[in-house]
């Protein structure tokens, strides 16, 4: 009997102390495609040893949903509303669930289409667990074409002891139409809280789009009418005057300590897309004993894309500008970042999770997908390696070498030429020009007719706080927007809207975006952009400069 031996990891960081162990296990193939064929929908509820365990060394589930036509109709007039569906693993028995669609703006597919989706276990029923689970995610996978960043990130924030879901993967039909692959992740719920927080049962939060501690969001659990007393505790913290009497509110209403390693965690793994940085993407959960809030780590489908993501970026989470406002603790994030080194670099574990994991998955994929995928599946999973090691060294090197030094500025500002631009691009088609080092070369993005091609020269300075304005000299030439949101060439910085953006074609107009600095020592991500169905851009070398404003 041919066997597949899977390689699993584990490990902690219990507040101040790092420690990394990883475990084997085998399983053969063949046990694998039998077990697809059995259901596991249980009565009673498996311990959580159990679960991890099916999490790490269970088969490639096969879940097959049905719909009644009214059903159907109500589902795809109001997504975000739980209807009744028969749900049947494998050859099992089918049971009843509560389904619905789940996503936001990018992951949000409808139900023609490839449809994220949300499973309630006991929607209709009582005590039934679908192996152990009693909520999961079936996620479409669409912004993460590897199917694997969801699974590294949160295995690396369960490494970083923070409480964080478990993942595997799931074919999935609806109805008599194969949806394919699926990321299969453990849901946040009442069963997911008793397990990682002993005590009595609190508040847990959605912090849905864009959401803030000052919002009255969603309460997925807790008893009774919400009255959002404990919200309103953090976010009138949150607005006092930094100093001793903010951060005594604060270490009241928030676990400061796991909030350090939830900011690192999600900093290092480059998750731009959740609570730290934008904020997005998190739950928020007030213990029933302390009632100190827990944050907790949610969508990471489009973390570890970038090698060089900032390690002092601008926090607009509003707990997170609050904590690294306080001098104390933004030197304890730094020494938390140093402390979670060891989880990323050098970078050989998580390549190997990442393979073993692949390797899994490739198995399922070969005998049952177009060979199309299968190849798409493996040229994202080598990005995804070279992005790791990338980011370790980059990590490593942060942490060895020492933290930068902040730019010095003159009054009348710094030309940036010299500085280590680098370039980034979502389109195959982009053209970026300019890397030869000479002075007299411009950097230039040209777009294909492509209908949607997107190019950026990037490079990042270390900020004090201040007002300053990022000055260029741009020419262009037949440049066309390709919609709203990619309205033609400009400069901003990361995370700010474009400031002069142009259309068809212009010689050597004067360009500006003015932004402030908040935090000592902030990164700051200088862009040169192109966002356009065609045409190019070309910014002088000798113009760029960052001025600081009075």
């Amino acid at each position: 009997m041919r066997c597949l031996t899977i390689w699993t990891a584990a490990g902690t960081v219990a507040r101040r102390t790092t420690m990394v162990a990883f475990l084997a296990s085998g399983l053969c193939l063949a046990q694998l495609e039998e077990s697809g064929k059995r259901s596991d929908f249980q009565q009673g509820k498996r311990p959580l040893s159990e679960v991890a365990q099916w999490f790490e060394t269970g088969p490639i589930v096969e879940l097959r949903f049905e719909l009644e036509a009214a059903n159907h109709k109500r589902l795809k007039s109001s997504p975000r509303r739980y209807v009744k569906a028969r749900m049947r693993e494998g050859r099992g028995e089918a049971v009843e669930v509560g389904v619905k669609l789940k996503g936001s703006a990018g992951s949000f597919r409808s139900l023609s289409d490839k449809p994220g989706l949300t499973i309630d276990v006991n929607r209709y029923q009582r005590d039934g667990a679908f192996h152990g689970l009693t909520k999961f995610h079936l996620n479409n996978a669409v912004q993460d074409p590897s199917y694997l960043r969801e699974d590294l990130a949160y295995e690396l924030f369960r490494r970083a002891g923070l409480p964080a879901p478990r993942v595997t993967h799931a074919r999935v039909w609806l109805g008599e139409r194969d949806l394919g692959l699926y990321v299969l992740k453990e849901g946040y719920d009442t069963r997911f809280l008793k397990q990682r927080f002993p005590g009595k049962l609190g508040n847990l939060y959605d912090g849905g789009v864009n959401g803030e501690v000052d919002d009255e969001l969603d309460r997925d659990v807790g008893k009774g009418d919400p009255d959002y007393e404990d919200l309103r505790a953090l976010a009138e913290a949150c607005e006092l005057q930094p100093g001793p009497k903010r951060m005594a509110a604060l270490r009241k209403t928030v676990d400061i300590d796991q909030f350090l390693t939830f900011m690192a965690a999600e900093v290092m793994i480059g998750h731009w897309d959740g609570y730290t940085l934008n904020p997005n993407n998190y739950r928020l959960y007030f213990t029933g004993d302390t009632r100190r809030a827990v944050f907790l780590v949610h969508g990471t489908d489009q973390t570890f894309q970038k090698s060089h993501a900032e390690l002092f970026p601008d926090a607009r989470g509003r707990v997170a500008k609050r904590v690294l406002d306080e001098p104390e603790w933004r030197s304890a994030y730094e020494q938390r970042v140093r402390e979670l080194l060891p989880l990323f670099a050098p970078s050989d574990s998580l390549i190997q999770r990442v393979r073993k994991r692949a390797v899994r998955l490739h198995a399922v994929v070969k005998d049952t997908m177009p060979p199309t995928f299968l190849h798409r599946i493996v040229a994202e999973q080598r990005e995804l390696e070279r992005v790791l090691t990338e980011r370790a060294e980059f990590l490593s090197k942060a942490v060895h070498v020492g933290w930068p030094k902040p730019l010095t500025l003159p009054a009348d500002g710094a030309a940036l030429a010299k500085l280590p631009w680098r370039t980034q691009s979502d389109c195959r088609d982009v053209r970026m020009l300019g890397n030869d080092g000479k002075l007299e070369t411009p950097f230039t993005i040209g777009a294909a007719h492509c209908g949607r091609c997107i190019g950026s020269w990037r490079t990042t300075v270390l900020l004090q706080p201040g007002h300053y304005e990022f000055r260029a000299v741009m020419t262009t030439k037949d440049v066309a927007k390709a919609d709203d949101y990619n309205p033609g060439a400009g400069i901003r910085i990361s995370g700010g809207r474009r400031g002069w953006v142009a259309e068809g074609s212009e010689q050597d107009r004067s360009v500006s975006f003015a932004f402030e600095v908040e935090h000592e020592r902030q990164e700051v991500v200088l862009v040169l952009e192109l966002r356009a169905s065609k045409g190019s851009v070309s910014f002088a070398k000798d113009s760029l400069q960052l001025v600081p404003i009075e």
